[in-house]
C-alpha cells in the first residue's frame, strides 16, 4: 500500500493530513510557531506530558512545536513571514511536528504547498531538502516506554503544489494534486 500524505506550512497554522486505517483518513492542525525552548527537554526524548509540543532538531538548534507551542516556555515565539520562510530551519521544524503527529516512519508521497509568489524560485529547493530521512522524537514512546527515543520518517517522494487564496492543499492532496 503507498503511503500518502499532505503538510501546508502556512503563516498562521501548519495544516496535515492522518490515517489511522486503510480508509480512516482525517486533517490536523497546530500553530505555526516554533519558538526555540531555553531548556532542552533532551530528558524526555523531546516530547513532554504536560501540553501538546514536542521539540525537535534541525541543524543543530532546538525548536518546540506542536498544538501548545505557543504555551512553551521559549525565548522567542516570532513567526517568521519572509520569502525564505519555505527555506528556513523554523519551516523544517514545522514539517517535522507535522511528521511526529503522522506517526509513520515511511511516506510514499509527500505533497506540501508554496504560495504563487515563492513557488518557481522553491519548488526544487524544497523538494531536495524534504526528500530522505527526517529524525523525529519517537510518536510511540508514551505508549511503548522501551521505544527508542527517536525515529526516522523516510520520505521517498515529494510533489509541490502552488496554493493560491482560499485553496486548501488539503482538497489538493484529496483531489489528486496535478501540479508538477
Amino acid at each position: 500500500m503507498t503511503t500518502t500524505r499532505a503538510i501546508d506550512v502556512g503563516h498562521g497554522n501548519t495544516k496535515f493530513t492522518t490515517a489511522d486505517g486503510e480508509f480512516e483518513f482525517g486533517c490536523k492542525v497546530f500553530p505555526s510557531i516554533a519558538p526555540q525552548p531555553r531548556n532542552s527537554l533532551g530528558m524526555t526524548g523531546g516530547v513532554l506530558s504536560a501540553g501538546e509540543f514536542i521539540e525537535v532538531e534541525i541543524d543543530g538548534a532546538s525548536y518546540v512545536v506542536g498544538r501548545d507551542s505557543e504555551t512553551a516556555e521559549s525565548s522567542s515565539t516570532m513567526r517568521l513571514m519572509d520569502a525564505e520562510y519555505s527555506l528556513s530551519n523554523i519551516y523544517m521544524a514545522l514539517v517535522r511536528g507535522a511528521l511526529y503527529y503522522m506517526k509513520t516512519p515511511k511516506i510514499d508521497m509527500l505533497v506540501l504547498g508554496l504560495p504563487l509568489t515563492t513557488f518557481e524560485s522553491h519548488r526544487e529547493k524544497l523538494r531536495e531538502r524534504m526528500v530522505g530521512g527526517h529524525t523525529i522524537p519517537n510518536p510511540h514512546l508514551k505508549a511503548n516506554p522501551g521505544a527508542p527515543a527517536k525515529m526516522s520518517v523516510q520520505v521517498a517522494n515529494v510533489r509541490i503544489c502552488h496554493s493560491q487564496l482560499e485553496h486548501s492543499l488539503i482538497t489538493a492532496y484529496r483531489d489528486g494534486c496535478t501540479t508538477r
